[in-house]
């Protein structure tokens, strides 16, 4: 058995590489090339893991639904009809450090030493959340007016965010996010 090894990228950010576990749907429109080593892999910490899917609105475009996979709190991304991956993980990445600001998280590394690491979905569990959570996005925007940007996309994302997930267990992604934030702070860790 061999050991993993960390780059000096990860030692100095520990949340540099980040893993994006996405449908199929999205590695298709975005054409992102999936790392078949990385399946069914999660990294260490909050704000690591990621599920990732999309959901088509008409006269909208497509929105990117970027799910915490410990808690499924959800961060929405507008990509319009555009199929540029970058911008899109520009973005998101943009919105996760705004998060780990809002919860005190350290590590974060800029957007220009990030590694986004792409592989199939492969929890059935969060994949069913996921699916509730895309039809629930097409729901709150099915009457929508375009342009959705900005302050009215926030209020759709914190409307998903404050859903209760009762098969879950859980009271909302937004709760068990912060269930999870405070349990990692009180837990030990091993050096």
């Amino acid at each position: 058995m061999t050991a993993k090894t960390h780059s000096a990228k990860e030692v100095e950010f520990p949340l540099s590489v980040l893993l994006l576990h996405v449908s199929v749907r999205f590695a298709r429109l975005f054409r992102c090339e999936l790392d078949g080593e990385s399946y069914g892999e999660k990294r260490p910490g909050l704000l690591a893991n990621w599920s990732v899917d999309v959901c088509v609105v008409s006269r909208l475009g497509r929105f990117v639904l970027f799910c915490e996979e410990q808690s499924l709190f959800t961060i929405i991304i507008s990509s319009g009809y555009g199929r540029s991956l970058a911008p899109v993980l520009e973005m998101f990445h943009r919105r996760r450090e705004e998060l780990a600001r809002e919860l005190g998280l350290c590590g974060l590394a800029p957007f220009s030493f990030t590694t986004f690491r792409f592989s199939k979905r492969a929890n059935r569990h969060i994949i069913g959340g996921q699916n509730d959570l895309v039809y629930l996005l097409g729901a709150h925007l099915e009457d929508a007016a375009p342009p959705l940007e900005g302050g009215r996309l926030r209020k759709v994302e914190d409307s998903l965010n404050q859903a209760p997930m009762s098969y879950w267990g859980m009271e909302s992604p937004r709760v068990a996010l912060l269930h999870c934030h405070h349990a990692s702070k009180n837990s030990p860790t091993i050096s």
